[in-house]
């Protein structure tokens, strides 16, 4: 679905038994896709590998250092942002503001 030239936000999804913090949050936003590699390390777009490897971003060094990090603290996901680009700030969610936000959203406490 991901392909060159698309603008992605990258979301880390942390490992609670290596930050002791289970939570997701958007740490890049509006970040262009310059590539997609399958499994042989070639462009998926030439059409030669069947699973996928990886998706080359165009980041600053700052940016590469904070992925890197997230990498190694949880798992990181893409998604493709929509064809207006606009970025969304959040404040992430961990287990007990999914929890809120769930009830808030159903107008009161359970039921």
């Amino acid at each position: 679905m991901i392909k060159p030239g698309q603008r992605v936000d990258i979301i880390l999804v942390s490992d609670p038994q290596k930050t002791g913090n289970p939570l997701a949050r958007t740490i890049l936003q509006n970040v262009l896709v310059l590539d997609v590699r399958g499994d042989r390390g070639t462009s998926v777009t030439a059409g030669r590998d069947t699973g996928l490897l990886g998706v080359v971003v165009a980041v600053t060094a700052q940016e590469a250092e904070k992925l890197a990090f997230a990498s190694e603290q949880g798992h990181l996901y893409l998604t493709l942002l929509g064809e207006l680009g606009r970025a969304t700030l959040t404040p992430g969610i961990s287990w007990e503001t999914l929890l809120e936000s769930r009830v808030e959203k159903r107008g009161g406490g359970p039921r």
